[in-house]
């Protein structure tokens, strides 16, 4: 097995260290009596720990970030993969939905909207299997936007917390997220010489999972777990050369 092929799955597996190692963490640190933290150096020590897991990641995908490939319909495992990410986007924003109208909350109304709408995009996205998409350019703007502003919905939820190690790593996996979208918006236009979009989805699949195990609303957690599969299926892309499927019409 190739470093490019072993990375997905080598992220998938120390995500999921990640995971139960927070859980463990969590579970020593927090006080539920007062419901405030106690890091007593277990948070860095955390942190050291996932910042080696994505030193170690960058250093094995490093050298085939040439060349970034553009959009391409993908083999069915992976689009199956990302029809399930949209279902599970889509299932967040009807729970958030859900939740939010008895008090009419706008924010989170707006995010749980979003989600749905994403959902939607991701399943076109996945399922579409032409090399000719200019409908790409429209579908992308769902799943950024969403990314973008589910960070300003979480943090209006969250922000008020007095221990922010309650939101920390879901907000480092959103920032991640929204910045992967980016990248992978880009593949749109024009082929780049680095594929930036690769160790991002890496590193989001990273720091997703111990976003998961934060204490969070269900909702919150469900659409972060929608994101770690969308980017999983990126990191498990084929990385042979392909141009990007977009035309561009130079019609006068």
């Amino acid at each position: 097995m190739t470093k490019e092929k072993l990375c997905p799955w080598l992220a998938l597996g120390m995500g999921g260290l990640c995971l139960l190692f927070w859980r463990w963490i969590w579970a020593k640190i927090y006080d539920p009596a007062t419901q405030l933290v106690n890091s007593d150096g277990l948070v860095g020590l955390f942190t050291a720990f996932l910042v080696l897991c994505a030193l170690i990641l960058l250093l094995l995908i490093w050298p085939s970030l040439k060349g970034a490939p553009g959009l391409r319909p993908q083999p069915l495992p992976l689009a199956v993969l990302r029809v399930f990410s949209g279902v599970l986007s889509a299932a967040s924003g009807i729970l958030l939905i859900r939740s939010v109208l008895p008090g009419f909350s706008p924010i989170p109304l707006i995010l749980g909207v979003l989600l749905v709408l994403n959902g939607g995009a991701l399943s076109v996205l996945a399922l579409d299997r032409k090399t000719d998409s200019s409908r790409y350019t429209s579908l992308l703007l769902f799943p950024v936007f969403a990314a973008c502003y589910w960070l300003v919905a979480f943090y209006h939820q969250y922000g008020s917390c007095p221990s922010w190690e309650t939101y920390l790593w879901p907000m480092l996996a959103g920032l991640l997220v929204a910045w992967s979208w980016l990248a992978y918006a880009g593949r749109v236009y024009r082929p780049r010489k680095w594929d930036l979009c690769r160790p991002l989805a890496l590193l989001s699949v990273l720091v997703l999972c111990p976003g998961l195990a934060a204490p969070t609303a269900p909702e919150y957690r469900l659409s972060l777990a929608a994101q770690l599969v969308w980017f999983w299926s990126v990191a498990l892309e084929p990385t042979r050369d392909a141009a990007p499927i977009r035309k561009e019409n130079n019609d006068v």
